[in-house]
C-alpha cells in the first residue's frame, strides 16, 4: 500500500479493515463507485447525495468546480447563505450547506485540511459521538472513509449503493 507507514496498524480494528480492504480489493479490483476528482469532492458529494437524486447532486457538485469551491480552504471561508445558494440543485441547501461547512471545519481543525492525515489516524476517536454541548463534528464521518481512498472515479454510483 503506497505511502503507509512500515509494520501493522496500532489499532487493532482498523488493522482488520485494511486487511479486508485489501483482500477485497484483490479478488474484485477497483470498483470506481463514486465520481470525485478528490477525496474531499467525494465526501461533499456524499453529503449532497443525501434525500435527492444523483443527477441533482451531480449539478450541484459542477457548480461548486465551476466556482472553484471544491476545496477546504475556499468552503471554509464561505458563509453558509453563500453556500447553500451554490448547492441549491441538491435540495434541503440550508441543511447540506450546513453538514458541508461542519465537515470541512472539522476537515480544517482536525486533520490540516486533508484526508491524508484520516488515513493515519487511530479510528476511535474518530467514532465517538459528539458531545451535545460542543458543536458536533460531522456525523458518520468514519462511515464516509472507513478504508483508504485509492483510485476514485468519475463514474456515476450504480442505483442502490
Amino acid at each position: 500500500m503506497p505511502g503507509r507507514a512500515p509494520g501493522p496498524p496500532r489499532d487493532r480494528s482498523k488493522g482488520r479493515l485494511l486487511r479486508l480492504y485489501e483482500a477485497l480489493l484483490g479478488h474484485f479490483g477497483r470498483q470506481h463507485w463514486w465520481p470525485g476528482r478528490t477525496p474531499y469532492e467525494v465526501a461533499v458529494g456524499a453529503v449532497l447525495t443525501q434525500h435527492t437524486a444523483w443527477p441533482n447532486a451531480a449539478r450541484a457538485i459542477e457548480a461548486l468546480r465551476a466556482r472553484g469551491l471544491l476545496t477546504p480552504a475556499r468552503v471554509a471561508a464561505l458563509d453558509a447563505s453563500d453556500l447553500a445558494g451554490v448547492i441549491r440543485p441538491a435540495g434541503t441547501p440550508r441543511v447540506k450547506a450546513r453538514r458541508i461547512q461542519a465537515l470541512t471545519g472539522w476537515l480544517v481543525e482536525s486533520m490540516g485540511g486533508s484526508f491524508s492525515r484520516l488515513r493515519t489516524a487511530p479510528l476511535a476517536p474518530l467514532r465517538r459521538r459528539p458531545n451535545r454541548r460542543r458543536p458536533a463534528r460531522p456525523y458518520g464521518i468514519y462511515r464516509i472513509f472507513p478504508v483508504p481512498l485509492r483510485g476514485v472515479s468519475r463514474t456515476q454510483p450504480s442505483r442502490g449503493e
